[in-house]
């Protein structure tokens, strides 16, 4: 599927909502799937976007999760953004790694194939950028299977969520 970023703009107050359908799609790990997602926009760039837990690998029942986090520099300055990714795993173990995005581009970054050494498959995110700002958000394609009772549960789809840029106790 093609990626893609927008800047909206209006001089009355709004709310933006980017709807996703996807059809037989390659989902990474996941495996072809099928589905829809919906996510709310940004009201503005930042600096700094947290995740709390996603997932990515394959379940002790047999489900399959992709993990993508989505980085957009939409920057209005045209500057090159160094971005940190900050995964912490339910272990209390921590991993940094940094990925170049370029003024007006987008980089999906595989959380389930660049997240080396992971603690766990259960996965949150800090992601810190410098020299621009950007929005993140956090797409999950899965095969999710649950056993109860001796019967199987599998459901197939996907969907995305947009970073929070703050943390609340």
């Amino acid at each position: 599927p093609t990626h893609v970023a927008a800047i909206v703009t209006s001089t009355q107050p709004i709310v933006v909502e980017r709807p996703t359908y996807f059809n037989a799609i390659t989902g990474g790990a996941a495996g072809t799937v099928t589905g829809a997602a919906s996510v709310v926009g940004s009201q503005a760039l930042q600096s700094e976007w947290f995740f709390a837990e996603g997932y990515a690998g394959i379940s002790a029942s047999g489900g399959v999760t992709q993990e993508n986090l989505v980085i957009s520099n939409l920057d209005p300055g045209n500057k090159a953004a160094s971005v940190t990714i900050n995964l912490e795993y339910l272990n209390g173990a921590k991993h940094p790694f940094t990925v170049p995005v370029p003024a007006h581009s987008q980089v999906v970054w595989d959380v389930n194939q660049l997240g080396t050494n992971p603690g766990s498959k259960e996965v949150s995110a800090d992601v810190v950028a410098s020299g621009a700002l950007v929005v993140v958000s956090r797409q999950m394609y899965f095969h999710y299977a649950h056993n109860l009772n001796g019967t199987t549960l599998q459901v197939v789809g996907g969907t995305e969520v947009t970073g929070q840029v703050g943390t609340y106790s």
